[in-house]
């Protein structure tokens, strides 16, 4: 099956993949970074409880960040 790629709010409790690109404007991207998000990150969502709404918490190594729901929409992951 071909990687697909898909918001980070889409993604379900335990899948992992890659951050591909980040949306938004200058501001969005560089506070996203500043978390520790970046294009090329392996990323694992821990918990995603309602998908339509509410922040996700992720894994990134062995840092542990929650991320709000419209900034996650943002978030383009390549999942495994």
């Amino acid at each position: 099956m071909e990687d697909e790629l898909k918001p980070l709010s889409l993604m379900q409790d335990g899948q992992k993949g890659i951050v591909m690109s980040l949306g938004g404007g200058q501001e969005f991207q560089s506070r996203i970074i500043s978390m520790g998000i970046f294009p090329g990150c392996e990323i694992e969502v821990l918990k995603n409880g309602n998908r339509a709404k509410g922040p996700v918490l992720t894994a990134i190594g062995s840092s542990r960040i929650m991320v709000g729901h419209g900034m996650t929409q943002k978030i383009l992951v390549e999942v495994d």
